[in-house]
């Protein structure tokens, strides 16, 4: 099994990659889709070395302390676990990510990409495949999604855009929630929080039926066509869109909820 141990910035191309994993403490990663060899740019590193292996098509990088499990309880020793890297990967190789503290943006893939994230924050941007990211307190954005997607975040702030998707799951306990979806025939949308507010950007036309929700925030919506419900402990906006072959469920318990209408650019 092809493997380095990386101490110094270099570069180190690869044939045959087929699924990538990704596992950094602190630094900077850049993963952008590619249709040639597999490239690996270490641009700067301090501290722990990085392990790199090439076997049966997946190639992981990472910190070799840091294990999948061991993210979010991950504790730095004395030396310091620091990397910033660029990976040019085939777009069709799916890929998983964990960070720490690191920043990190993903571009172009069309596979299935995982991302998890401590405090880093974190950038997709143009995946087709399906997007499933957790993260504790770093911000997510995500940018053109095409997929699924499957969100969560703690404290971090979470935002969607610019996406086109049959299928988005996004939900916090006290981040805010910022979605901006063409939502696709038959498709559903649901989006959770605590306290922390949430603001849904639909495309117009839309063909859902709505519920919205919460306990003590504001509710406010752009489609007259909604009626509004209060019973003990909760307001809730409720009704048909079109013909309402999809759906949507937004609720929160002391955060703002609205539900806002965009034309399609």
């Amino acid at each position: 099994m092809p493997g380095w141990t990386v101490e110094d910035p270099q570069e180190i191309s690869f044939d045959d990659v087929r699924e990538v994993r990704v596992r950094l403490v602190e630094g900077e990663v850049n993963v952008t889709a590619t249709d040639g060899s597999t490239r690996l740019e270490v641009h700067k590193i301090e501290g722990e070395p990085l392990a790199v292996s090439l076997h049966d098509g997946l190639l992981e990088i990472g910190h070799a302390d840091l294990t999948w499990g061991g993210l979010t309880t991950f504790v730095t020793h004395r030396r310091r676990h620091y990397a910033a890297i660029s990976l040019s990967m085939p777009e069709s190789a799916p890929l998983r990510l964990g960070v720490v503290s690191a920043s990190a943006v993903v571009t172009g893939l069309t596979a299935d990409t995982s991302v998890r994230s401590v405090s880093g924050d974190v950038t997709l941007d143009g995946i087709t495949g399906d997007v499933e990211a957790e993260s504790v307190s770093g911000s997510l954005e995500a940018l053109a999604i095409t997929g699924p997607v499957h969100f969560s975040t703690v404290s971090g702030a979470l935002t969607l855009a610019r996406a086109r998707s049959r299928r988005v799951r996004v939900k916090s306990v006290s981040g805010d929630l910022s979605v901006d979806v063409v939502l696709e025939a038959g498709g559903q949308l649901r989006a959770d929080a605590v306290s922390g507010a949430v603001h849904v950007s639909l495309a117009d036309p839309v063909d859902a039926t709505v519920e919205v929700s919460t306990v003590s925030g504001r509710l406010t919506s752009a489609y007259d066509g909604l009626r509004e419900d209060r019973s003990p402990g909760r307001r809730t906006l409720r009704g048909r869109l079109g013909g309402g072959s999809g759906e949507i469920r937004v609720r929160t318990v002391s955060g703002d909820a609205s539900l806002l209408s965009r034309s399609v650019e």
